[in-house]
């Protein structure tokens, strides 16, 4: 565990590259977060998290990004639990209600609705290989994907989606919702990825899924998700 200095430094660090997509720098953490310690302070409590593994340093930047080691601490133990504005939780409402009167599929339209409010890529597995998604002009607006490579990337992950999906299907989700990242994330390294199961019919459930970057936020995504599969259980 980190002790508290620490855990207050990275947890700014955490939510300026969630905000931003970029590096983090000493003086903005000091400029920016009631730290209470100086610009050298932070500097060199930033060489010790890097030096523990859990931010990474870009080789064009002088400021620092959480690694796949920090992701998986800040999710185990500062992920703090959102709750969605009563504008956000009416209007997934109103998609669902406007989809069932207007004859749509009532899920496509809550993944359309989900896709506006995340402005991340949104997926819906009816089954392993039968898989819908929205949203994907969101992930290439993307500070991370603003390279070719990038981009060749995502376009691979997209083009082998229901590949992916079916990895999703094969696991026993433990949790109302699953965060699948870097190593052990189906639809590849490169990305992040929240997803619950909904309820199609009595004898099949299919995937909800939100697909973004590492630096998805992940409190605000799982309360949506959350909400989401309520809507369509009731």
């Amino acid at each position: 565990m980190l002790d508290d200095r620490k855990q207050a430094i990275f947890s700014a660090i955490i939510a300026e590259h969630i905000k931003n997509g970029r590096p983090v720098g000493s003086t903005q953490l000091v400029a920016e977060h009631a730290l209470d310690v100086s610009s050298a302070t932070v500097r060199n409590e930033l060489s010790e998290l890097e030096e523990q593994g859990y931010l990474t340093q870009p080789h064009t930047s002088a400021g620092r990004i959480p690694s796949e080691k920090g992701w998986r601490y800040y999710l185990d133990n500062l992920l703090p639990e959102a709750k969605l504005s009563s504008a956000e939780q009416k209007f997934l409402s109103s998609e669902l209600v406007r989809a069932e009167r207007d004859g749509f599929s009532p899920i496509k339209a809550l993944a359309k609705g989900l896709a506006e409010l995340s402005r991340e890529a949104v997926m819906v597995g009816f089954g392993p290989h039968d898989v819908y998604y929205t949203g994907l002009q969101n992930l290439f607006r993307q500070p991370e994907f603003e390279s070719l490579e990038q981009v060749c990337n995502i376009s691979a992950i997209i083009d082998h989606l229901d590949e992916a999906m079916a990895k999703v299907f094969d696991q026993e989700m433990k949790q109302e919702v699953e965060i699948f990242i870097g190593q052990d994330n189906p639809f590849g390294q490169d990305c992040s990825a929240v997803c619950t199961t909904i309820e199609l019919d009595k004898s099949e459930p299919g995937i909800l899924g939100i697909l973004g970057p590492f630096r998805l936020d992940y409190s605000s995504n799982i309360a949506r998700l959350k909400l989401a599969r309520s809507l369509l259980t009731t």
